[in-house]
């Protein structure tokens, strides 16, 4: 394999559909940690610290908000604390939160929202419940877990070069690092989770697609739920391992004189992680009054605010149709109203296009004839060439628009030539090409009166939106990727390709849009 091959699969691995880290590998390792971080109980023991693995408890919170791989002084380890249900959400806090007589640890996660940090509680993996939940139920509220002192051991603990003990020496393991960003890595390859929930999970610069985001929209409450089952994906992978390994032993810990382990699954769940399908709602305790009452907070929304109602979108359809229709000129009509006709047609075709591939409107918006094939086209985006995949609604749309095309053509004098599929004829009887300013006075037209005018790059964000809400069939994170056209080195045309079972996915997909808009 050359340099570039060599890079374009590295970029490749870093996406959605990648190969997960070793399993087997990885478990040996975090025995490994879990081995260098357990302390020995003493039965005359009165501190926090002596009491329970409380080292181990704040790496295993830095190994899961994937902070354990940054650390490099002692202020990068935070002041770990319990809050009570009352108190908003504030950074590196946890709290345990009572639902159907069953307790479930919550963490403070970040979320960007409106150029704000804001903190979002969310529910701790059900493996990592088993032992956070009982631990913050057994020590004091707003009490810092590790001093100073305790901080500059761990990290020593930590940064210090890790010799393998003689029970693992003759099974495999990764390095540290690997361990380190192990959830990091899960999260860039996982194919199911969405681009929104993997933006609050990573930097900007660990995104694979730093733009896609933003075509995207889905409140605190989805990305919650899709968090906590990712999560837990992330983890049972290498608990499976380590039950088969009969490893229990090895992940073991101490809180307040009784153990736990790590791989021991939860009896049960808490109503609240399972009441609503695809959504966690957020609780807080209202103490006011002298009352004390369970409420639930008002999600926040993360992603696109250029999204786009399904309603408003599917009548702006139809009164571009019915208009058509209703005005559709007869066999002796007037060269005039040929012209009209056919140009109604090619906006309502370069909108349809717009709405039923997710492309840029840009440039022309339309097809060059010698990159169209059917069911599948080529199209110049920003400097490169892009695959598209047609539905079979658009294909007959464009087949019935070069009949009346030809039609146009047979009364004209003057012979058109085109490289396009689809173009205007001016006044002139001359070919003039579309674009996004025409378009948007055209939607100023036939918009529904009751919602905000929309521009022609609004149809590409509810695209994407229809895309990442589409169940039948569910769509992973590349496939959207592609439709959408985001792709980085090594993704290019000509330096990928698509198995056969995701181009059908896709087509699939690409084929139930015509019916969700209902149109005509």
């Amino acid at each position: 394999m050359g340099k570039h091959s060599a890079i374009q699969a590295y970029q490749r691995a870093k996406n959605a559909g990648g190969v997960p880290p070793d399993a087997d590998a990885t478990v040996t390792t975090l025995a490994i940690l879990f081995h260098r971080c357990r302390r020995k109980v003493s039965k005359h023991s009165h501190t926090l610290n002596e009491h329970s693995d409380v080292e181990l408890f704040v790496v295993l919170y830095l190994w899961l908000t994937q902070q354990l791989a940054t650390l490099t002084t002692v202020d990068d380890i935070p002041d770990l604390m319990k809050i009570s249900g009352s108190q908003p959400c504030q950074p590196h806090c946890l709290r345990n939160m009572r639902d159907g007589g069953v307790s479930w640890c919550e963490f403070a996660l970040a979320y960007q929202h409106n150029a704000e940090t804001v903190y979002v509680w969310q529910p701790m993996p059900a493996l990592f419940n088993g032992l956070f939940q009982p631990f913050l139920a057994s020590i004091s509220y707003d009490t810092p877990w590790l001093t100073r002192v305790q901080k500059q051991a761990l990290l020593k603990k930590i940064q210090k070069k890790w010799k393998t003990p003689r029970p693992f020496s003759t099974w495999p393991r990764v390095r540290k690092d690997k361990l380190f960003h192990y959830f990091t890595t899960m999260i860039q390859v996982d194919p199911i989770l969405s681009t929104s929930a993997k933006s609050v999970l990573l930097t900007t610069r660990q995104l694979h697609h730093q733009s896609a985001k933003a075509y995207q929209r889905e409140n605190s409450d989805q990305l919650r739920f899709k968090i906590f089952h990712a999560h837990n994906a992330y983890l049972a992978r290498l608990a499976h391992v380590a039950r088969a390994h009969h490893w229990r032993h090895c992940f073991d810990c101490t809180i307040s004189g009784k153990g736990a382990s790590l791989i021991q699954e939860p009896a049960r769940l808490p109503p609240y992680l399972f009441a609503e399908q695809g959504r966690i709602s957020q609780f807080f305790i209202d103490t006011h009054n002298g009352n004390r009452q369970k409420l639930i907070d008002d999600p926040l929304w993360i992603g696109s605010a250029r999204g786009l109602d399904t309603n408003d979108v599917s009548l702006f359809f139809k009164r571009i149709h019915d208009y058509i229709e209703h005005h559709a000129p007869g066999k002796r009509c007037t060269l005039k109203a040929l012209k009209a006709d056919y140009n109604l047609r090619t906006y309502q075709l370069a909108l349809l296009f717009i709405v039923l591939t997710g492309v840029r409107p840009t440039h022309a918006i339309s097809l060059e004839t010698r990159r169209c094939f059917g069911g599948h086209a080529t199209v110049r985006d920003k400097g490169r060439l892009r695959p598209l995949w047609l539905c079979d609604y658009l294909q007959q749309k464009i087949t019935d628009y070069q009949t009346v095309q030809q039609r146009l053509i047979r009364r004209l004098s003057t012979p058109l030539v085109s490289p396009m599929l689809w173009y205007l004829i001016d006044d002139n009887n001359q070919v003039t090409y579309l674009n996004a300013k025409k378009l948007r006075r055209f939607m100023r037209v036939f918009w529904p009166e009751s919602s905000t005018i929309a521009v022609p790059y609004q149809l590409r964000h509810f695209f994407a939106q229809c895309a990442l809400s589409s169940t039948q069939p569910q769509l992973a994170t590349h496939h959207i990727d592609r439709l959408m056209g985001h792709s980085q080195y090594g993704e290019h045309l000509g330096s990928d390709h698509l198995f056969s079972a995701s181009l059908a996915r896709i087509r699939a997909y690409l084929n139930t849009l015509p019916i969700y808009l209902h149109l005509q």
